[in-house]
């Protein structure tokens, strides 16, 4: 977390206040990743004001977006047992009641943080693409199932390849100037994950990511970035937030060619009625 602040704090000109909050929050990433805004100012002799403030000068919307942030680099830092016990930690009553709690503030600062230009060019590329791969795997591959599946019923050309290896190698081969990439992926990445999307922007595909943080390195390879938050308890990242924002996806998708999308939708029921797939 020292290095990716440092290397932030380097492209902005701070105030002295500014700079010894930094320097606070630098010396002290457990206090940066979890105390509130108030607890800053209060443990610093600065007020409020000069908290956000500083999270605004440093480019993001306010205290929580900036404080999203720095836990992310914090936590990836710590090896799994140590940032389990940290959640633990933090749990008070039920860990239910607590995991829906996290849920909740993830779906809240996604709304004030997910970038809507970089989810209707993600749209956009799909929708002009002619086939358009999505790269999951683990438990990220839920986000990728509920693009793939649904956009595949309204009608455009997605699949997913989720097994890695030559089945990901022959999928990449495929890839060209007129397709799309949608790779997703969160917290530590998997090294294929980024290797595939350098492979499909060097095949000339558009490539999307949909990641946790701004510092991603899919981020190096995408031409549209979609940031969500995904912290969960334990050491597991929760794709709440990311899920919502495929289903924003797709309802933009269905906007683009409603006709089409409807077309599709029709014939799918008309196929499942003569599967007899639902149950009566």
């Amino acid at each position: 977390m020292r290095e990716w602040l440092a290397e932030l704090v380097s492209r902005h000109d701070l105030s002295g206040k500014a700079a010894m909050l930094c320097r606070f929050l630098e010396a002290n990433p457990q206090t940066a990743s979890y105390a509130s805004a108030g607890e800053i100012a209060r443990q610093t002799g600065v007020n409020v004001a000069t908290v956000i403030r500083l999270a605004q000068h440093l480019g993001f919307q306010g205290w929580p977006a900036f404080q999203s942030e720095l836990r992310h680099h914090f936590l990836s830092t710590l090896p799994p047992h140590e940032s389990v016990t940290l959640s633990q930690s933090s749990v008070q009553g039920s860990p239910l009641a607590a995991s829906l709690r996290r849920d909740a503030e993830n779906l809240q600062l996604a709304l004030s943080t997910v970038d809507e230009d970089a989810v209707e060019a993600t749209a956009a590329a799909i929708e002009r693409s002619n086939r358009t791969l999505v790269i999951a795997s683990g438990s990220y591959a839920i986000v990728g199932h509920t693009l793939t599946h649904i956009g595949s019923v309204m009608g455009f050309p997605i699949t997913m390849e989720q097994r890695g290896g030559p089945h990901l190698a022959a999928a990449l081969g495929e890839l060209g100037q007129d397709d799309c990439a949608v790779v997703i992926s969160f917290w530590r990445l998997l090294r294929e994950t980024v290797v595939a999307a350098q492979l499909a922007k060097s095949n000339g595909a558009t490539v999307c990511a949909v990641t946790d943080t701004i510092s991603s390195p899919l981020a190096e390879h995408a031409a549209h970035v979609m940031v969500v938050p995904t912290e969960g308890l334990l050491s597991f990242q929760s794709m709440t937030a990311p899920i919502s924002v495929m289903y924003g996806l797709l309802a933009r998708l269905h906007s683009l060619r409603p006709e089409r999308a409807t077309n599709a939708m029709r014939r799918v029921e008309e196929h499942w009625d003569a599967l007899d797939v639902l149950h009566s």
